[in-house]
């Protein structure tokens, strides 16, 4: 009899026509010696007739199964983790997802170990792919997510095991040839990882005598070494980056190339990091190296190409980059960037290289200064103070004013602000220097329309402390009263000429989180975007009237407090009209097909809310904004004879609005209390009363209240004072002592003036002998 030897069922073959009908006939009968054996799927009885097989992983199956290739799988009576894991994904290519969980499951109940588990990513029939494409199968799930997460958390753990790595780069620098193959074999797989550690060894002298091998080992590794490489270049120990371009000269790495061409014309030769530098060059280029002014020129050109975005550089499956960083505590990081802010990176790092090769250069000095503020503004966050402003404030006053001049005219917002940092601390008094009668460089950008800038220039203003009235000094005081109005809380702004469009809208943006606040008109909508600094986004139907959509979007974008804000145009229809044409030619604003539900908003306004860009202004910004502006407020409130030139009581119902607004009563109170007209001390009044407030923003305005009493005199009338008295006589029993204490003292304010009446009138009755 012709045998035939049965394939692996980690990768079962058939032959066509003829060979496949006899293994099917094979399958079907069974020897009588495969018969004689214990078979766990199907009849251990050898006298039963050939039948269908009663298998327990058939059980939930509404028929037989009858493929020859699956009943091969069953047959082979998988066992052991690599055998169960193979037959589970023979059985995910052949569609049996219920057969390939049912041993998935198995996998998991066995609760195998890290190694164990591990070493199923090595697998050649496996692999990678496999466990991320069972990950969210849904015909797969919850077995399918649970096995998959296991094997790609072990792996993990193993890629990122220091002492596993350590382990094979002693392997790969021993004398055994054999070891240091599989052991470059291994570290090549922990890629990233390796190349670290690997590149560390280079800054010890313990190692010296290996330095040859680790960086022929680091060449050997190949593209996964190249980015933590690169990031290595930062690092202070000059030895290293010199090791460092030896190894990416040999890769011919294109960034490494940018990299070594300052260090080669700034570096003496006779020093490592020069020399090295050099002959990467040369190594790169086949060539001797360029002049000293084409160098400057190429490097020039590079840094346009950064920050244009004409240079191209691979991202992730995520679309963002991966960049390697080496901080001050010497460790090097992963970050992942969006292309945007990637590109500042490199722009910071090819300006400063450009900088280096001719320091008097101004134009250079001022390209690298704008450079690495704007990466340290967008980086660390844009509303927050600069990072190593000590560092930047040696600079020149003079070519900070014009890195913030060049900002601003280039659209460079983040330098610009960083730039008005450092000149705020140096209380520079060109930013106030205006020989034509308008208003300073420093006062016209608070009304630039980016908010970030203005809130910058408005806190520059307050920290150089002018005390005299100078042209603008009314912009000031509206952008403080603009701040102060926030009500701490992401809102929309919704219009329309048909009332009930818009205000389904609101419904829907409170379903999303959004507070939101109906005009009812194009002039309403305008006045209401321009007072209050919350707003995420405005929408406007087409309909709305008085004025229509476009003249209303003209305003909008005529004035600097909304010039920003994302604008959505919603019709009926997704056709060419009014709507279409405004955002052809806008790129803050775009086309919402009227939603009809949650789902339908949802999409449509990511549009929107991605207008925001990379620095969005958060409810915790908002609330630091208005709590500036008002203890501002109240400061210059209070110093009448040094700010008596802003007119702080233009603004009253703002402030009387922003005393109820949860964590700003305490702010907007004292401000009151200085203004003191009798609007402000009834709000003072009301809002101290109220139990749904917290004491101590009831105490701040007790005292604004006794602030106001005594600057101007009790301004209450008979029925109001009476009202207090009876709030706390029926307070004397039900409240607490701490609620009797303030209302005691709401009184004391409010007799303040009688008393000190009674007091004058004593000591003039005592010096009149009385």
């Amino acid at each position: 009899m012709t045998t035939t030897t049965r394939t692996s069922p980690a990768c079962p073959r058939f032959p066509v026509s003829a060979g496949m009908l006899c293994l099917a006939f094979l399958l079907a009968l069974v020897s009588t010696e495969l018969l004689a054996q214990q078979n766990p799927f199907g009849n251990n009885n050898p006298d039963a007739p050939p039948a269908a097989r009663q298998s327990n992983l058939l059980k939930d199956q509404p028929k037989k199964e009858t493929n020859p290739a699956v009943l091969a799988i069953l047959d082979s009576n998988p066992q052991t983790i690599p055998e169960l894991s193979t037959a589970a994904k023979q059985l995910v290519d052949l569609d049996r997802p219920k057969l390939a969980i049912l041993l998935m499951e198995k996998v998991i109940a066995a609760n195998p170990g890290d190694d164990e588990l591990a070493d199923l990513m090595e697998q050649d029939d496996l692999g990678s792919a496999f466990f991320l494409s069972i990950l969210r199968d849904p015909q797969l799930q919850p077995a399918g997510g649970a096995f998959a997460t296991l094997v790609l958390n072990a792996a993990k753990k193993r890629l990122d095991d220091i002492d596993r790595i350590n382990r094979f780069i002693d392997q790969r620098l021993g004398d055994d040839e054999d070891a240091r193959v599989i052991a470059l074999d291994q570290l090549r797989q922990h890629g990233e990882r390796a190349a670290i550690e690997l590149a560390m060894r280079l800054r010890d002298d313990k190692w010296l005598d290996d330095h040859d091998a680790i960086r022929d080992t680091l060449v050997r590794l190949g593209p996964s070494a190249d980015e933590p490489l690169l990031g290595m270049l930062d690092a202070p120990n000059e030895d290293l980056r010199a090791q460092l371009f030896i190894v990416l000269s040999q890769r011919k790495n294109p960034r490494a190339f940018l990299r070594m061409i300052a260090p080669a014309f700034v570096v003496p030769r006779e020093q490592r990091l020069g020399a090295e530098a050099r002959e990467g060059l040369k190594r790169y280029t086949h060539t001797k190296i360029p002049t000293h002014r084409d160098a400057e020129r190429f490097l020039s050109e590079v840094l346009r190409k950064y920050l244009e975005g004409d240079l191209m550089i691979p991202t992730g499956p995520n679309g963002k980059i991966v960049l390697w960083r080496w901080g001050k505590d010497s460790a090097l990081t992963r970050q992942e960037r969006p292309p945007r802010i990637a590109r500042l990176i490199l722009a910071a790092q090819a300006a400063r290289d450009l900088y280096s090769m001719d320091q008097g250069n101004k134009d250079y000095q001022l390209l690298y200064l704008r450079s690495i503020l704007e990466e340290s503004k967008e980086l660390h966050g844009i509303g927050r103070p600069l990072v190593d402003l000590v560092d930047h404030g040696q600079v020149d006053a003079g070519m900070l004013l014009a890195v913030y001049r060049n900002a601003i005219k280039t659209k460079h917002v983040p330098a610009a602000i960083g730039a008005l940092e450092i000149l705020a601390t140096k209380g520079d008094e060109q930013l106030f220097q205006s020989p034509s009668g308008r208003p300073s460089l420093l006062v016209e950008a608070i009304r630039h329309p980016n908010l970030w800038l203005r809130y910058a220039a408005l806190q520059a203003i307050v920290k150089m402390d002018p005390r005299q009235p100078y042209p603008g000094s009314s912009f000031v005081l509206e952008t403080l009263a603009y701040f102060a109005g926030s009500r701490s809380e992401p809102r929309v702004l919704t219009g329309d000429g048909i009332a009930s469009r818009s205000q389904s809208w609101g419904g829907m943006l409170a379903d999303l989180g959004f507070a939101s606040d109906r005009a009812s008109s194009g002039k309403n909508l305008f006045q209401l975007a321009a007072s209050n600094p919350d707003y995420e986004f405005i929408l406007i139907g087409d309909t709305i009237y008085h004025p229509g959509v476009a003249e209303t979007v003209s305003l909008l974008r005529k004035d600097p407090r909304t010039a920003n804000i994302p604008i959505g145009i919603v019709t009926d229809v997704n056709e060419r009209g009014v709507g279409a044409r405004i955002v052809a030619l806008d790129d803050r604003a775009s086309l919402l097909v009227n939603p009809h539900s949650v789902e339908s908003m949802t999409i449509q306004a990511r549009t929107l809310l991605e207008m925001a860009g990379e620095q969005p202004v958060t409810t915790e910004d908002r609330l630091s904004q208005a709590q500036f502006a008002l203890q501002t407020m109240a400061h210059f409130a209070a110093n009448p004879e040094d700010y008596g030139y802003y007119d702080i009581s233009r603004y009253e119902q703002t402030l009387i609005a922003a005393l109820f607004q949860p964590r700003l009563g305490k702010h907007a109170a004292p401000v009151l209390g200085h203004i003191a007209t009798p609007d402000s001390t009834q709000a003072l009044v009301n809002f101290a009363s109220l139990d749904t407030e917290t004491l101590e923003s009831r105490r701040a305005a007790v005292e604004a209240l006794d602030q106001a009493i005594q600057k101007r005199g009790l301004l209450l009338n008979k029925a109001e004072v009476q009202q207090i008295y009876d709030l706390y006589n029926a307070s004397l029993d039900v409240k607490e002592d701490d609620v009797l204490q303030l209302l005691g003292d709401m009184l004391d304010a409010i007799e303040g003036p009688f008393r000190r009446r009674q007091q004058a009138a004593t000591r003039n009755d005592a010096g009149n002998g009385k």
